[in-house]
C-alpha cells in the first residue's frame, strides 16, 4: 500500500470515528432538568366570599378574594393580584365545617411556585361582618 493509499484509509477512519462519536453523544444526550424554581414560598391573608365549595371528585374551593397588594410573582417580584374569583385547593389542615357558598372569609394561603397548582389554603374561617370586604360583586 502506498503513502496516499494509506493517508485516505486514515482519513476515511477517522471520519468514521468522528461520526460515531457524534452520533453516540447524540443518542445519549438527556433533556435538561426542568427549572426549580428558587423562590422561596410565601404566605398572604386575604378576605373574602364563597363562590364554590369542592366536590367529593376534587374541585377546588372557589372564593372571591380582595385585592391582594404584596403578592410576589415567581421571579420573586412584588406584582400584586387584583380581586377575583379564585381556585384553591385545601391543605389537610384547613377545615371548612360550615361554611357554605356567600359566606364572608378570612383565609391564609401558601404560595410555593414547586408545586402545581402553587397556591393552597391553610386556615380559613368566617367573618363576623361581610359589609367590611373590599370586593365588587361583578363576576371577575
Amino acid at each position: 500500500m502506498n503513502l496516499r493509499a494509506s493517508l485516505a484509509v486514515v482519513t476515511f477512519l477517522a471520519s468514521v470515528l468522528a461520526f460515531t462519536l457524534a452520533a453516540v453523544s447524540a443518542c445519549s444526550r438527556s433533556e435538561p432538568a426542568p427549572a426549580v424554581s428558587n423562590a422561596p414560598v410565601e404566605t398572604y391573608a386575604s378576605r373574602g366570599k364563597i363562590v364554590a365549595l369542592p366536590d367529593p371528585k376534587g374541585a377546588l374551593l372557589q372564593i372571591h378574594h380582595e385585592e391582594i397588594p404584596t403578592f410576589k410573582a415567581k421571579d420573586g417580584r412584588v406584582v400584586g393580584m387584583k380581586q377575583m374569583i379564585m381556585p384553591f385547593p385545601l391543605a389537610s389542615a384547613a377545615v371548612l365545617g360550615d361554611l357554605k357558598p356567600g359566606d364572608a372569609v378570612e383565609f391564609t394561603f401558601t404560595v410555593d411556585w414547586s408545586r402545581t397548582p402553587p397556591q393552597e389554603i391553610t386556615i380559613i374561617k368566617r367573618l363576623a361582618d361581610a359589609s367590611t370586604l373590599q370586593i365588587s360583586e361583578e363576576r371577575q
